[in-house]
């Protein structure tokens, strides 16, 4: 699965490390509680011999999973928030693992193994529910969270203005987040907004600035980078050179003010102009921004 791929990479960040639960992140919090209330449920269901009912709050936690807790996590997977992401996603997929056993055996074994455990999944107690670990007004709080980001999407989706574009502000209604800060960040994030401001109405600031432009033109180049890095089968972990050919003055000199930035996004140690096309690369490809047009090259070192 996507979730299982995306753990590769970093399963070596959670060997002998103990998740420290007081550090959690409200997004780890609330995914524990997701997994502890579907153990629950599955395991009510299974007790009434319900098969199908138990099966269908697991489809509903690995939605969450992927679409939310992952997604939201992609940039957490590095720093200080490293560790206990990398573990976070080992125990939940150890623990959706024993929970799908009974339904899909070959699927909970494959994921079990790839987790690096030896023994048969077979031979694993079936998961027990955590209830300290549920936390229903955290629950409700995500629900709110991607309930407002939903509707921020809806009105960039209106004002037909791509999600990288960043925009500065977002101003709500509910103020039950006021002093929630991690899902006040989510929504920003999700939204990819600078600001997010309460008042009587909920209304996107669609305004673009000359600086959230150039910052919009920066992401578009990441996301072009990243494929190319996605394409050429490159890990998180795997460093690169980056080179730039391109021709118009002014939009050679939007990536020269955010050069450290795009090199800290791409993972790369160094991003470099150069005045003719390279060979000997890793991958390149030829794009238009800004109806310009421009050449990348990559190199791995």
């Amino acid at each position: 699965s996507n979730v299982l791929l995306f753990y590769k990479p970093y399963a070596a960040k959670t060997e002998s490390y103990k998740l420290k639960a007081k550090s959690l992140a409200s997004l780890d919090r609330w995914i524990l509680s997701r997994l502890n209330q579907t153990i629950k449920s599955v395991r009510i269901n299974l007790d009434k011999y319900e098969v199908t009912q138990a099966a269908r709050p697991i489809d509903d936690f690995v939605d969450d999973l992927s679409r939310w807790w992952l997604r939201r996590s992609r940039g957490r997977f590095s720093g200080e928030e490293l560790k206990n992401t990398s573990t976070v996603l080992k125990m939940i997929i150890e623990e959706l693992a024993k929970l799908i056993a009974p339904f899909t055996p070959f699927l909970a074994e494959y994921l079990w193994h790839n987790t690096d455990n030896k023994e048969s999944i077979h031979l694993q107690d079936y998961p027990k529910v955590q209830e300290k670990m549920i936390d229903k007004k955290l629950e409700a709080q995500m629900a709110l969270t991607r309930e407002i980001a939903a509707k921020g999407l809806a009105l960039r989706a209106e004002a037909e203005i791509k999600v990288r574009q960043p925009l500065r502000e977002l101003r709500i209604t509910n103020q039950e987040l006021k002093t929630e800060k991690e899902l006040l960040e989510l929504i920003m994030d999700e939204v990819n907004i600078k600001e997010i401001a309460f008042g009587d109405d909920f209304k996107l600031n669609t305004e673009i600035t000359a600086e959230l432009k150039e910052e919009g033109l920066i992401r578009e180049l990441t996301r072009q980078i990243q494929g190319m890095r996605k394409d050429a089968n490159l890990t998180p972990k795997d460093s690169i050179k980056v080179y730039v050919k391109i021709d118009d003055v002014e939009l050679k000199d939007i990536i020269k003010r955010w050069q450290k930035t795009l090199a800290s996004d791409v993972g790369a140690k160094n991003v470099e102009f150069t005045g003719a096309i390279k060979d000997g690369l890793l991958i390149d490809r030829h794009f238009e921004m800004e109806n310009q047009s421009v050449w990348i090259g990559l190199v791995k070192i």
